[in-house]
C-alpha cells in the first residue's frame, strides 16, 4: 500500500522507504512484484526486466493463487507494459485469466489496483491481442463503475486511451482523446498526480494531429530508452509547482482550477521553448524541465515568472497562480525520455524549499553563469534538504527588473 500510494503521489521519499522494506531478508514472496515495480517507476528497467524474469521463470512458487498470484500480476503487468515484454506478458496473461472478475488485494483502492480483467486488457494489449483487451477493460470499467470505485475507473480509461492509440484503427484516435479527457478531469479532482501525468503527456501529443500516429506507433512498440540529452550526460534541471495547489483547487472549484492549469503549462511551455529547453514530464500541477545549459535553463525561470505577473496583472484581482522553480546541474541518467539519478532528486529538494514567486539555485549552478550581467543572486542561504546529509547552499535568483 505505501509504495502504490507514493507512486501515485509521486512522493520519493516515501517511496524509497517502501523499497527499503521490500529489500529485507524474510519479505513475502509476493511482495517482489511490489520490488519490481518500484524499481520500474525509479527509472532501472534493465534490472526491472532481470527481477521480473527470475520471478517468472519460477512459476511464482510458493505465491497463494487465493491471494498474492493476482496482486503480483497487477504490478507485473505495468512492469511488462513498460518494457514491451511480450514472453513475460504470455505467462502473465494465462496466470490471471481465472481471476478476471476478482480483485487483487482488499484494503487501499490504491494498492488494490483493480480487478483482474483491468491487468488482463493491459497485458493483452502488449500482446496485441486487441479483441481481448478491449474485452477485458470494458469488463474492467463496468466493475470499477458499478462499485464506485472512481479511482479505479480513471485508471481503467487510461488504460483504454492506451489500447486505442495501440491498436490505432481509424476511429481510435478520437477515441482515445475523449477517455483522456476524462481521465484529466477526475484526476485533476482527485489528486491523482501520477495518473494524472501520464494522461497529460497523452493529450499532449493528442493535441497535434501530425504528433498523434507517433504516439500511437510509440505505445504499439513499446518503452523505448533514447540517447543523453548531451554528450556528456550534464543537463540542468529545473522543478516547477504551483503553491498552495490544493487549497486553490478547493477554493476555485475544478473548472476554474482546470482554467488555471491551462494558463499555467501554456505560459511555461512557451518560455521553456523559446530558451531551447524540454518538458520531461508534467506533474499535474508543475513540471520537470531540462535544459543543455544553466544560462538557457535560468532565462527560462525568469520568463516564466514575468510571464505569470504579467497574467497576473491583467485581471482585476491577482490571479493566484504564483510558481515556484528549483534549478541544479548535474550528471544525469536518460532512460525512458526521463531523466534519473541524484543531482535530479537534488533540483527537486531545492524546489520544494522555494516559496511561491521564488526561483531557488544551487550553488553550482549560479557557479556556471558567474559574471554574467543579466543574472542577479541573492546572499547564500543554507538550508536541509531532504535526502541529503548536511547543510547546502542556495541562492534566490531575482526576475523581477531593479527599481
Amino acid at each position: 500500500s505505501e509504495l502504490m500510494l507514493a507512486c501515485e503521489l509521486q512522493d520519493t521519499e516515501r517511496l524509497d522507504e517502501a523499497m527499503s522494506y521490500l529489500t529485507e531478508p524474510g519479505a513475502f514472496r509476493w511482495f517482489w512484484a511490489a520490488r519490481i515495480y518500484g524499481t520500474a517507476i525509479r527509472g532501472d528497467l534493465a534490472d526491472a526486466r532481470r527481477l521480473l524474469a527470475e520471478v517468472v521463470s519460477g512459476n511464482f512458487q510458493s505465491v497463494n493463487t487465493d491471494f498474492g498470484i493476482l496482486w503480483m500480476v497487477q504490478l507485473s503487468s505495468e512492469v511488462c507494459r513498460m518494457l514491451g515484454d511480450t514472453a513475460i506478458a504470455a505467462v502473465l496473461y494465462d496466470m490471471a485469466s481465472p481471476f478476471g472478475a476478482r480483485l487483487s488485494t482488499p484494503g487501499y483502492l490504491v494498492s488494490t489496483g483493480g480487478c483482474g480483467h483491468h491487468h488482463l486488457g493491459v497485458l493483452a494489449t502488449v500482446l496485441k491481442r486487441y479483441n481481448d483487451a478491449r474485452y477485458h477493460l470494458d469488463a474492467a470499467l463496468e466493475i470499477h463503475e458499478k462499485a464506485g470505485f472512481g479511482y479505479l475507473a480513471t485508471r481503467t480509461r487510461l488504460e483504454k486511451a492506451r489500447f486505442h492509440l495501440a491498436r490505432s484503427e481509424p476511429a481510435d484516435i478520437e477515441a482515445a482523446r475523449r477517455l483522456i479527457a476524462q481521465v484529466v478531469e477526475a484526476a485533476t479532482r482527485g489528486g491523482f498526480k501520477q495518473t494524472l501525468e501520464s494522461a497529460l503527456e497523452i493529450q499532449e501529443h493528442l493535441a497535434d494531429p501530425a504528433s498523434a500516429s507517433q504516439t500511437a506507433a510509440e505505445v504499439q512498440k513499446g518503452p523505448v530508452t533514447p540517447g543523453p540529452a548531451t554528450v556528456d550526460g550534464t543537463v540542468t534541471i529545473l522543478f516547477t509547482d504551483i503553491e498552495g495547489s490544493t487549497a486553490l483547487n478547493e477554493a476555485l472549484g475544478d473548472q476554474q482550477w482546470l482554467d488555471l492549469l491551462a494558463a499555467h503549462d501554456r505560459i511555461v511551455r512557451q518560455e521553456v521553448a523559446k530558451a531551447g529547453g524540454t518538458v520531461v514530464k508534467s506533474r499535474g500541477d508543475g513540471f520537470m524541465l531540462a535544459f543543455p545549459s544553466a544560462r538557457q535553463a535560468l532565462s527560462a525561470a525568469i520568463e516564466s515568472q514575468r510571464a505569470l505577473a504579467s497574467h497576473n496583472a491583467g485581471f482585476p484581482e491577482p490571479s493566484p497562480i504564483r510558481i515556484r522553480i528549483g534549478v541544479h546541474t548535474g550528471e544525469v541518467v536518460r532512460q525512458s525520455g526521463d531523466f534519473f539519478g541524484r543531482h535530479v532528486s537534488y533540483a527537486s529538494r531545492i524546489a520544494d524549499r522555494a516559496r511561491g514567486g521564488e526561483i531557488l539555485v544551487s550553488e553550482l549552478t549560479k557557479a556556471l553563469v558567474q559574471g554574467s550581467p543579466e543574472f542577479r543572486f541573492g546572499p547564500p542561504q543554507q538550508a536541509e534538504l531532504k535526502g541529503f546529509s548536511g547543510s547546502h547552499t542556495t541562492f534566490n535568483l531575482a526576475w523581477s527588473d531593479p527599481q
